[in-house]
């Protein structure tokens, strides 16, 4: 092989998601959904994004985080401050 690994060695995996199985969904009901998924830290980020959502005026707009990380607690009072209603929007889904 190319990388230098023994051919018997080497197992191809195929694709984890079925494309045959997969449905497409109709859009969200509550409008735009946006997904961070990674470290909650301040070097990716994940605080900058829940600033500039609290300024988003789209409404019905859903903001999901799914990780955890340093900023993890920090970003729960963040939501809190911004807005009873972002609060209640935001998600911090846990660890993937």
């Amino acid at each position: 092989m190319a990388a230098g690994a023994p051919e018997a060695r080497v197992v191809v995996v195929p694709h984890a998601v079925d494309a045959v199985e997969v449905q497409v969904l109709p859009p969200s009901a509550c409008g735009a959904v946006i997904v961070y998924a990674g470290l909650l830290s301040t070097e990716k980020g994940a605080p900058l994004l829940l600033e500039a959502f609290g300024r988003l005026t789209t409404a019905g707009a859903e903001l999901v985080f799914v990780g955890d990380g340093p900023a993890c607690r920090a970003m729960e009072m963040q939501a809190q401050g911004l807005s009873l209603l972002l609060a209640e929007m935001h998600a911090l889904a846990g660890m993937m």
